[in-house]
């Protein structure tokens, strides 16, 4: 313990004492010349009687202050108080000055505001709740999610053109192609063509649609917030 705080510890159980009428106000008075400090500065100070506020001495007057050992400053993701002067949190590590801060649990440098960890989805200063996590997707990638929904449309494509191809029950829009395509519709050769064809319109279209969805998405969370999810580790 610092010696300003073991002070004012023992200013209050003398206070205490005092108020309760077992020491008298000499003695109280006595007690507290003996509570003064010298800091590192070789600057005095010693604890108000009445208002338990710190005073310096300058000039032959107490002056009202804060010594610098008792300027904390509070760490904005744990909420530990850390000496004056402290550039990283001495508990969790986070940056105090600096727009950035570490993940408690998986130690990354993340830009603040984020409530919860983007690498790992801790929920940042609070302790996670019987074992949950909490992921919030802040943006969709527009590329991924273009490959994703254009691997299901070939897949989509492939089995609707090779029915077109193999059949003859639907004749639209067959009579907007080639002749030469109407007349290989209604057997394997058909069947394997249309596929093809089909898993290419489905791949553009699907995935179009994909990226037109996390584009959509993304202009969502960028006026409203990221969509959160709760996850568990087994």
């Amino acid at each position: 313990m610092s010696k300003f705080k073991e002070s004012r510890e023992k200013y209050l159980e003398l206070k205490k004492l005092y108020d309760e009428n077992k020491i008298g106000k000499d003695e109280f008075k006595k007690s507290l010349r003996e509570l003064v400090i010298k800091d590192s500065n070789g600057i005095l100070w010693s604890i108000g009687e009445k208002s338990g506020k710190w005073y310096y001495l300058e000039n032959n007057k107490w002056i009202e202050g804060v010594p610098e050992e008792l300027k904390m400053i509070e760490c904005s993701q744990c909420h530990f108080l850390n000496p004056s002067g402290a550039k990283i949190c001495g508990k969790c590590g986070n940056f105090l000055e600096k727009k950035e801060l570490r993940c408690p649990n998986c130690k990354s440098i993340i830009t603040s505001g984020y409530n919860y960890c983007p690498y790992c989805g801790y929920q940042i200063g609070k302790k996670e709740i019987s074992g949950l996590k909490k992921r919030e997707i802040i943006s969709l990638n527009l590329k991924s999610f273009f490959m994703f929904f254009g691997g299901i449309g070939i897949f989509l494509g492939i089995i609707f053109g090779a029915y077109y191809g193999v059949t003859q029950t639907y004749s639209f829009p067959i009579n907007k192609l080639p002749q030469a395509l109407q007349n290989i519709r209604g057997g394997l050769k058909g069947g394997m063509l249309f596929g093809v064809g089909g898993a290419i319109f489905g791949f553009l279209v699907t995935g179009f649609i994909g990226w037109l969805f996390s584009l959509l998405y993304n202009f969502v969370s960028f006026l409203f917030g990221g969509t959160v999810f709760i996850t568990k580790d087994y």
